[in-house]
């Protein structure tokens, strides 16, 4: 056990120290360039620029997930998504609306939108566009989609916990982008959406959005820790034939 916590924490020190190392040995554009495509984001921004171009309103739903739970991964990442995303619409003419159906990740997202909305010097009327609809999956989905469709919501992002109730929400607005960490939630969304993450895409949003430095510093170093993995794995094997065999 004890060998097993110092391997664990030989790990966590390792990946620390690459991330370091990416974040300080690269520019910071060169760690978002080298990122493969994905096309929900791409997708996604040209939608944000055509819909705020249009002057039509648009949707982001950060899901019903707790910080404190399983969940809590995807809600942090809606949380830093949301940050890059909102300052992007905040170029727009009719403010960005917001949901969730936790009140931890309410009070941060209104936070977070009310601040972008006096960086930027915008009107009294882009404060406080962020809701609780409803603390059950259902019931927030049902509250969602009693909002936003009042005022011709022409663009949706789902991006956070999610389960089968999304593909109830996918009918909000003509294109709709989803992600959740939900297996089942993935499928009804890949199924239902314009575009949608699947596997643990949407855990890398704050990278591909360009949240912040530390994002792509991690998908790097996560990329490196695969690559020593699999050296291990090829290397390890024969390795142990020959160590075994030559004991035996």
């Amino acid at each position: 056990m004890f060998l097993a916590g110092l391997i664990g924490l030989a790990l966590v020190l390792l990946f620390g120290g690459m991330m370091v190392l990416a974040r300080f040995a690269f520019h910071t554009e060169n760690l978002f360039e080298r990122l493969r495509g994905i096309p929900l984001f791409s997708g996604l921004y040209e939608g944000l620029a055509l819909t705020m171009e249009a002057g039509w309103p648009i949707h982001y739903a950060l899901g019903w997930g707790s910080l404190w739970g399983e969940a809590g991964g995807s809600a942090l990442v809606a949380l830093r998504a949301f940050q890059a995303i909102g300052q992007f619409a905040m170029r727009g003419d009719q403010p960005p609306d917001a949901s969730s159906g936790d009140g931890l990740v309410y009070m941060l997202g209104s936070n977070v939108l009310n601040r972008l909305a006096r960086e930027q010097y915008t009107a009294e009327r882009w404060l406080d566009r962020m809701y609780v609809t409803g603390f059950h999956p259902w019931g927030y989905a049902a509250g969602t989609l009693a909002f936003p469709l009042a005022r011709d919501t022409e663009l949706a992002l789902l991006l956070g916990h999610f389960g089968v109730e999304a593909g109830w929400m996918a009918e909000m607005a003509p294109r709709v982008f989803g992600a959740t960490d939900d297996l089942v939630g993935q499928a009804v969304l890949y199924a239902t959406c314009d575009e949608a993450l699947v596997g643990e895409e949407v855990l890398a949003a704050g990278a591909y959005t360009r949240a912040g430095p530390a994002h792509g510093a991690s998908l790097w170093a996560q990329d490196v820790m695969r690559w020593l993995l699999i050296l291990v794995l090829f290397l390890g094997a024969p390795l142990y034939v020959v160590l075994v065999g030559g004991g035996g």
